[in-house]
């Protein structure tokens, strides 16, 4: 069965329940895919990641490390 038919039948059987347990937990699924919401501190991060990588820029692993360390570090 194709991707547009699995959809229909889904919405027929969802349209056909009285069963708000169902709703809700469809709500949630759906709710919860919602991308996730970035500040722009690590909007930033993540470019500067990127460009890194795009100019062939690397990290050792002990570098990353004793940097997340500090950074989110349990005070």
């Amino acid at each position: 069965m194709d991707l547009d038919k699995r959809k229909i039948t889904v919405v027929q059987k969802l349209l056909a329940t009285d069963q708000e347990s169902i709703i809700k937990e469809v709500e949630h699924i759906l709710l919860r895919n919602k991308p996730a919401k970035l500040s722009n501190e690590q909007k930033e991060m993540i470019d500067e990641a990127l460009n890194s990588l795009e100019n062939d820029g690397k990290i050792l692993h002990d570098d990353v490390v004793r940097e997340t360390d500090e950074r989110y570090r349990k005070k």
